[in-house]
């Protein structure tokens, strides 16, 4: 299965990955080779060594294994497999409604966008066509969906359209049950620090999806936390590019996922690149959970602090469960005793930070796998 990809930073470090799988197999066969071991030997074992682990490591054992046996009977080696699905990809994910369905609704301005969002009813799917649109003030989300009939926000192609958000917070979310999917939003403040979330989750908004979204220079990409003493709880944010393209010039917190008091979360299969801040603290994390929630699960995600960005004064972190702690005010229980409970950190990659990879704090029978 070969997968396109949909922005610049995918796409270079998807080849990166196979430049180093590539010169893996060379040097074993090297080593091989002199060593006198026939490369059929090994194969066996590193199919087994490899088998049960996530796709990503079962995908390149099988594959370097193929080809220990090709380099050992003198046949053409195999095609090398580009199997990982990390950040937005350029075609959708899964098949979607058509757009002559009943419960899709056409917008093709701004204006029809947030008529179609305040008017949504449980089922509907409001499906953007292609184009630019610009929005300044906050868009509410305040309908209601349900587990068997979520409201979806998308676009039918990745790549076809493109949100302007020149407001503190773009999507205010504050009801169950809503997917976003297929959609590059940016922020275009001036100044920057004016920019702060592409989406706010809040309070009643549990169930929420994004999947397959490009989103691109804001302070926290994705707010996440309680509201009137309810909390966001059982969200997934899957399958995202989230980056920025320059030095954040705030003072703000800068946290491309910052989660606070929500639980049974998972964020998942992200491309988290570039998250810089230049005034305050200089203090900035790719993703993190904290303010007492429980079983958040961040897995199979490419974190890289510095990537397109030169490097730049400050301290950046890779992920956190604990982050730098939350005012009680906050917190889920009012108190934070532990910032995290039995949350995981599992099968991620991440590099080229200034300070920790990964930061804990007060994360109570939480595990990094």
């Amino acid at each position: 299965m070969t997968l396109r990809w949909n922005s610049k930073w995918s796409k270079r470090f998807c080849w990166a990955l196979v430049y180093a799988t590539l010169t893996t197999a060379i040097v074993v066969i090297f080593f091989l080779e002199k060593l006198n071991v026939p490369p059929r030997e090994l194969s066996p074992y590193i199919t087994h060594r490899a088998s049960g682990h996530n796709p990503l490591i079962t995908n390149v054992g099988n594959w370097l294994a193929q080809t220990l046996l090709a380099a050992d009977r003198g046949n053409p080696l195999p095609p090398i497999p580009i199997m990982w699905r990390i950040g937005a990809q350029h075609r959708a994910l899964q098949p979607l409604p058509s757009s002559d369905s009943n419960a899709d609704k056409l917008v093709s301005t701004p204006a029809e966008f947030v008529e179609a969002l305040k008017q949504a009813h449980a089922g509907e799917v409001i499906t953007l066509l292609p184009g630019r649109y610009h929005f300044d003030h906050t868009i509410a989300i305040n309908q209601v969906g349900s587990s068997t009939a979520r409201i979806t926000v998308r676009a039918v192609r990745p790549d076809t359209v493109f949100l302007d958000f020149k407001m503190v917070e773009g999507f205010k979310v504050s009801e169950p049950y809503w997917t976003f999917e297929n959609l590059n939003i940016r922020g275009v403040c001036t100044p920057q620090t004016d920019c702060e979330h592409a989406f706010h989750i809040v309070g009643n908004a549990t169930y929420f999806i994004a999947r397959n979204n490009t989103i691109v220079d804001f302070n926290a990409h994705f707010k996440i936390n309680g509201e009137d003493h309810h909390f966001p709880d059982n969200g997934l944010i899957d399958g995202n590019t989230l980056t920025n393209t320059s030095v954040r010039q705030t003072d703000n917190p800068v946290t491309l996922v910052d989660l606070v008091a929500a639980s049974h979360w998972r964020i998942s299969h992200n491309l988290i690149t570039d998250f810089m801040k230049a005034d305050g603290n200089q203090v900035s994390y790719g993703a993190f959970v904290k303010g007492g929630g429980s079983d958040n699960r961040i897995e199979q995600n490419i974190i890289v602090c510095e990537y397109l960005l030169p490097s730049s004064p400050g301290q950046r972190v890779g992920l956190s469960l604990g982050g730098g702690g939350t005012g009680p005010q906050y917190c889920r229980d009012e108190r934070c005793i532990t910032e995290q409970d039995g949350s995981i950190i599992q099968s991620n990659l991440i590099a080229s930070c200034s300070d920790d990879g990964i930061y804990l704090n007060r994360a109570a029978t939480s595990k990094i796998l």
